[in-house]
């Protein structure tokens, strides 16, 4: 590089350019050439290899790297190429001693880390289509596996026209449970939501209400209360269920967290979808709880927890995050898709 740098340096003196304005004309050039150097590896990622990816497992006869290398994936990856290469080449154009230097690799590290999470997200919800299809697989350990990120969305109770479509979007891109609440819907209402969402999600689905609709789609299970305490769980479907349920004390925790797959502990924070719902518990209360085991990783924290906060849960001992929201009061899907990456980084980070 020493030896580019001299020759255009020389150059440059040839045409009357001496000094420091030579030494900034060398940095613009490389900083250019690095650019051109980023779009081309971009374009023979998304030009040649991908195509030539797709083209290899249309012809292979298993069905497994459909999956793995689906659509999602390969974009993922082709998002991430781009940075890394900037990355190993951004300091032949800015010096080394430069803060400038610095603030640019922080920022191209924040975004290859984003970049990563999705990447991992994409891949592990592809594993997890593989598992849900394929019956040999469907009660092994990927499924733990997959548990472990721990986020579960909860719908608005209302309807809105473009639900079925954003959940859809969302559960594509996100390893996430999704908790259907709709206290004041028919069930014919429910069900077709659940009919508009595509079935390779229903084992990720818990319903609040009309329990009967988890048995007839197979759905991951439901959240117990009181509107349906009368409901029987009679049949072989309901030995192998999700059964969750609301706590809103630490009381209530350790009497419950044992009878039922996991339970929710809300309100954490300040309510973002109930104005004036405050946060229920003192510090010093939730680290008691996490000390005596009550609070641990059956425990979902609940209850104004957004991209801010979110980052405090895992020293409170609690096994993820409930959210509502923080989600829902986005007005467009490009915002809510952002506001998942986040959630889904700051998770990553801390579990």
């Amino acid at each position: 590089m020493e030896i580019i740098n001299n020759e255009l340096m020389g150059w440059l003196q040839q045409m009357g350019v001496v000094g420091e304005s030579a030494q900034w004309v060398v940095r613009i050039m490389v900083l250019l050439a690095i650019l051109l150097i980023v779009y081309v590896f971009d374009k023979i990622c998304r030009k040649i290899i991908i195509p030539a990816v797709r083209k290899v497992t249309a012809k292979t006869q298993v069905t497994w790297d459909d999956y793995i290398l689906n659509e999602k994936v390969l974009d993922n990856v082709c998002h991430l190429i781009p940075p890394v290469v900037f990355y190993a080449l951004i300091p032949l154009a800015i010096p080394a001693e430069s803060n400038l230097l610095d603030f640019v690799l922080k920022i191209c590290n924040i975004y290859i880390t984003i970049v990563v999470v999705r990447l991992v997200c994409s891949f592990i919800t592809s594993l997890y289509t593989i598992s849900s299809e394929h019956e040999k697989l469907k009660d092994r350990s990927l499924k733990g596996f997959y548990q472990m990120l721990k986020l579960i969305v909860i719908s608005k109770e209302s309807f809105f026209p473009e639900e079925a479509c954003w959940i859809n979007a969302m559960m594509s891109e996100y390893p996430f449970i999704l908790h259907l609440r709709k206290p004041f819907a028919s069930l014919a209402e429910l069900e077709t939501l659940v009919q508009q969402i595509h079935p390779v999600y229903y084992d990720r689905i818990v319903l609040h209400d009309h329990y009967a609709l988890a048995e007839k789609y197979r759905l991951k299970g439901i959240h117990w209360n009181a509107r349906n305490q009368d409901f029987k769980l009679e049949g072989t479907y309901w030995q192998k269920a999700s059964i969750s349920r609301s706590c809103h004390s630490i009381q209530e925790v350790e009497m419950y967290k044992d009878r039922y797959h996991y339970v929710t502990l809300s309100p954490i924070f300040d309510s973002i979808s109930k104005q004036g719902y405050k946060a229920a518990f003192s510090a010093s209360e939730l680290k008691s709880a996490m000390e005596k085991g009550i609070i641990n990783h059956q425990v979902i924290a609940l209850g104004g927890i957004d991209s801010s906060n979110i980052h405090q849960l895992a020293t409170m001992g609690f096994g993820g995050a409930a959210v509502l929201g923080t989600i829902w009061n986005h007005t467009d899907l490009q915002s809510l898709i952002e506001e998942l990456d986040y959630l889904m980084l700051e998770l990553s980070i801390q579990y």
